[in-house]
C-alpha cells in the first residue's frame, strides 16, 4: 500500500517543513521515501528524491551553522560585559563579517533568520547602538507572528525578543515605545501553557513592569505591585535561572529604594551577594557595588562606607576597564563620612560637583550602564536639593 503510505510520509514532511525540523526531514527522505519508492522501483522518483535530499541537507547546515553563529556572538557578548575587554568587541566584529549576516534576508529557514537578527541584535547592542539593535529584535518578532506553528513551538524564544526590545528602548528613555512591549507580552499569553513556560513569562513580564513602573515614576502602581511579585516569585523561583533570579531580585531592591523602604531594599540586597553568584550576570554584579553604597549611605551608615568602596575598588582593580562613572561615585560617597555634616554647604558642594562631573563624560555604554537601573542625576539633585528622593521622582 505505497500510496497510502507516501500521503502519510507527505504530512510528516509538511509538519517537519512547518517547524524546521530538517533531520526529521532527512529521515524521512533517506529512510522511509527511498524504500518505499526502491520497492515500487520507481526509478525517477528516486532521482528526484536525491535532489530533494540534497536541498535538505543544505537547509539543515545552513541552520547549524546559523545557530552556531548566534552562539558565538552572545558568548562574545556575555564576555564583554564579564571584562570590559574591548578586544572582543573587535572579535564580534570580525564575526559579523560572515555572509550569513550580509545576507540575512536570503536565509531561507525560519530558525536560520531568527538566529541571525537574534546575534546581530546583541552585536549591535554591545555596541550601543539601540537603534540598530532594535531593528534587528523587531525583525526577529516580526518573524515568529508570521508562523502561528514556530510561536507555539518557540513560545520562550519570542517573549525573550520582547523583553530584549523592551529594555533596549527603556535605555533610550523611549517609556512609551517600551510599553508597547508589555502590551505584546500580554498578547503572547495564551501561548503560554506549560509550567516552564509560565515561569519564564513571569520573570520577563513582570521584571520588565516593575522596572517600567519605577522609571516613570509610577510609585503608587509599584507599591501594589511588588507584594503580588514577591509572591508570584516564591511559586516560580525553582524554575528560574540564577542569572534570572539575580536580575529579578536587583530589580525589586530597587524598587524598594525608589519606595522609601531602604531597609528592605538592604534586605535584598544582602540576599544577593550572600545567596548568588553574581559573576553570572555580570551588568548587575557592577551595579549592586554602587547601589549597595548609595543605599548604605542614604540609610545613615556611615562608618561603613569607607569599607566597602575598598571592597569595591579591589573588585575593580581586577578588571581591564573602569568606569569614569564608577570612579566618581566610589570617590564621594568614600569621603562622605569625612565631610562636614554640620556645612551644610560643603556637602551640596560635593554633590553638585558630581553631578557636573557625570555630566561631562563623553557618553559610553560602558561608563552609562548604571542609568540603565537606576536614576543617578534624580538621586543626585535630591541631595542638592534637600529634597527626598520620591519627590525628585
Amino acid at each position: 500500500m505505497y500510496d497510502q503510505s507516501m500521503k502519510m510520509l507527505q504530512r510528516a514532511k509538511d509538519d517537519a517543513i512547518e517547524l524546521d525540523l530538517f533531520h526529521a526531514m532527512l529521515e524521512i527522505q533517506t529512510q522511509w521515501e527511498f524504500n518505499a519508492y526502491l520497492e515500487k522501483y520507481d526509478l525517477p522518483a528516486l532521482e528526484n528524491l536525491i535532489e530533494e535530499t540534497a536541498k535538505t541537507s543544505e537547509l539543515l547546515s545552513d541552520n547549524i551553522m546559523c545557530r552556531r553563529l548566534s552562539l558565538q556572538m552572545v558568548n562574545l557578548y556575555n564576555h564583554y560585559y564579564r571584562t570590559r575587554n574591548k578586544k572582543i568587541l573587535e572579535e564580534a566584529e570580525e564575526l559579523m563579517k560572515s555572509p550569513y549576516f550580509k545576507k540575512a534576508e536570503e536565509i531561507k529557514t525560519f530558525s536560520g533568520k531568527l538566529r541571525i537578527y537574534e546575534a546581530k541584535f546583541f552585536f549591535w547592542y554591545a555596541k550601543g547602538n539601540l537603534d540598530a539593535a532594535c531593528e534587528e529584535g523587531e525583525k526577529a518578532a516580526r518573524l515568529c507572528l508570521s508562523s502561528p506553528a514556530q510561536m507555539k513551538n518557540n513560545i520562550k524564544l519570542y517573549i525573550v525578543l520582547l523583553s530584549n526590545l523592551f529594555y533596549a528602548r527603556s535605555e533610550q528613555k523611549k517609556f512609551y515605545e517600551a510599553y508597547t512591549y508589555l502590551l505584546q507580552l500580554d498578547k503572547a499569553a495564551p501561548y503560554v501553557q506549560t509550567y516552564s513556560q509560565r515561569a519564564k513569562f513571569f520573570y520577563l513580564r513582570d521584571n520588565a513592569m516593575i522596572h517600567y513602573l519605577y522609571h516613570t515614576g509610577k510609585l503608587k502602581e509599584l507599591e501594589k505591585k511588588i507584594p503580588i511579585v514577591l509572591a508570584d516569585f516564591s511559586s516560580y523561583e525553582s524554575e528560574l535561572s540564577n542569572y534570572e533570579k539575580i536580575a529579578l531580585l536587583t530589580n525589586i531592591a530597587i524598587s524598594f529604594f525608589y519606595l522609601g523602604d531602604l531597609k528592605q531594599s538592604i534586605h535584598y540586597m544582602n540576599k544577593l551577594r550572600n545567596e548568588h553568584n553574581l559573576t553570572v550576570n555580570p551588568e548587575a554584579q557592577y551595579f549592586l557595588n554602587i547601589f549597595y553604597l548609595i543605599a548604605h549611605y542614604d540609610s545613615g551608615h556611615h562608618e561603613i562606607l569607607p569599607y566597602l568602596a575598598q571592597s569595591f575598588n579591589r573588585f575593580l582593580r581586577k578588571k581591564s576597564h573602569i568606569s569614569k562613572v564608577e570612579t566618581v561615585m566610589v570617590d564621594l560617597l568614600k569621603k562622605m563620612p569625612q565631610t562636614d555634616k554640620s556645612k551644610e554647604k560643603n556637602l551640596k558642594d560635593a554633590f553638585i560637583a558630581m553631578k557636573r562631573e557625570i555630566e561631562n563624560i563623553p557618553h559610553d555604554k560602558m561608563h552609562f550602564y548604571i542609568f540603565k537601573y537606576f536614576d543617578v542625576v534624580a538621586w543626585l539633585e535630591s541631595k542638592i536639593k534637600i529634597k527626598s528622593f520620591q519627590e525628585i521622582i
